[in-house]
């Protein structure tokens, strides 16, 4: 342990090697879906923040009739230190879609894009929507992503 704070490792005595920001905390989702806020339910939506690197876990079940339009998620406990985006994983319960699903953090928010179809670039991809969600059913997804701030 240093005199300055933070822990090193294998003798190591560099206050820039040093460990020195460990959190563990929870976060609230804000979800909109076309421009507009619609309810939800959180649960065991946390993250662990390691130095620079954040740990994201979110389980968010939205309520029936959530409306039309592209799905965005913000309220992340720490903005991404890139431009652009990252790339995280998802799954869902009860909702009408097709292809791959995977999250897309965009640093523009900051938000979470829920991401349905192919993978590659440029995929024809597409964000996923309000009308993904079926009738008179509560839907849910899990994300799980790593970003750097």
């Amino acid at each position: 342990i240093l005199s300055g704070g933070g822990i090193t490792f294998n003798g190591d005595t560099a206050a820039s090697n040093a460990l020195d920001d460990y959190e563990e905390g929870t976060w609230t989702a804000q979800v909109s879906v076309g421009g507009s806020n619609v309810t939800t339910t959180n649960t065991d939506s946390t993250y662990v923040k390691i130095g620079r690197q954040v740990f994201l876990h979110g389980n968010i079940a939205f309520s029936v009739g959530t409306g039309t339009g592209d799905v965005n998620i913000t309220g992340l406990p720490y903005s991404p230190a890139f431009s652009g985006y990252f790339r995280g994983i998802m799954a869902n319960d009860f909702f009408d879609e097709s292809g791959e699903l995977y999250t897309i953090v965009s640093t523009t928010g900051p938000k979470i894009l829920p991401r349905v179809g192919p993978t590659g670039q440029n995929d024809g991809s597409r964000t996923l929507n309000g009308n993904d969600i079926k009738d008179n059913i509560s839907a849910r997804i899990y994300i799980g992503l790593i970003y750097q701030v």
